[in-house]
């Protein structure tokens, strides 16, 4: 049978309570990803820009892996042979041969990948973000606008001082605004820190930060009580407003002050 309940309306006040429950999360002081990724891409430079190559294996290749084979005037035959192969079907008991009679297992494809990375004068893709620093500037019309600076380990660990660099919506790393004196730095943020964020039409968004995307300047968030369900694309630069929001153990929130950049455990400007 039914239990009577403790009070009248016990279970609307049990309800209540659950849905105002604020999630706390424990946030990413330190980064513990790699600097970068493990794979080397090697470099060419043609016609003054730097080209980068990828190995990959012949079992993995589509046909229009073929427009990127390296070299293809030179790889010609190599090319024709690959397309044949893969045309009848990939069979393992008649693998694709070189013009030396050699089977063909790996070939050099061209990607649109740019050299991040350097390492033993190859490659790589960047690691996981050590943390962004995010400063406001105010425009002509003298309305203050945000700006992202994504920091990775591997520039940590080799840069005496920290990037300068904000990431723009649609443009190459090379053009990205510089922060400079006129530049007022707020706060850095890393995985799981809170952020409240108010959109020019008045719409609040906010919640765990998990990442930012450098193509469009723009943070990824996670709803508190599920981080399964993530928000993309809040761009920063045009926002009414921005905070950085500190969450204690029991759920309670409190906006956090500006704080003083640093930069391998000493402060800096």
């Amino acid at each position: 049978s039914a239990l009577d309940q403790p009070w009248p309306g016990f279970r609307d006040a049990a309800i209540a309570a659950v849905e105002n429950v604020f999630v706390s999360r424990a946030e990413r002081r330190r980064a513990r990803g790699e600097a970068h990724a493990a794979t080397i891409r090697s470099i060419s430079e043609r016609d003054g820009v730097a080209q980068v190559f990828e190995r990959k294996r012949v079992a993995d290749l589509k046909p229009a892996d073929l427009e990127r084979v390296k070299d293809p005037d030179r790889n010609a035959a190599t090319i024709a042979s690959l397309r044949i192969w893969i045309e009848t079907g990939k069979p393992e008991s008649s693998p694709p041969l070189s013009p030396k009679g050699d089977p063909i297992t790996k070939v050099t494809l061209l990607t649109n990948k740019k050299p991040d990375v350097i390492v033993r004068e190859g490659a790589v893709d960047r690691g996981e973000m050590a943390r962004v620093d995010v400063f406001r500037k105010q425009s002509k019309k003298g309305m203050w606008q945000y700006f992202l600076v994504p920091i990775y380990p591997h520039q940590i660990a080799t840069m005496d001082e920290p990037p300068s660099k904000a990431a723009a919506a649609a443009t190459l790393e090379a053009d990205w605004p510089v922060m400079d004196v006129a530049a007022e730095f707020l706060w850095s943020i890393g995985s799981m820190n809170y952020l409240e964020a108010v959109k020019s039409s008045g719409e609040i968004v906010e919640g765990y930060f998990r990442g930012m995307d450098r193509f469009t300047a723009s943070t990824v968030l996670s709803d508190h009580a599920n981080s399964d369900k993530v928000i993309r694309g809040v761009g920063v630069k045009t926002l009414s407003l921005l905070k950085k929001v500190i969450v204690d153990r029991l759920g309670q929130k409190f906006e956090a002050n500006n704080e003083l950049r640093t930069w391998r455990g000493k402060a800096c400007t």
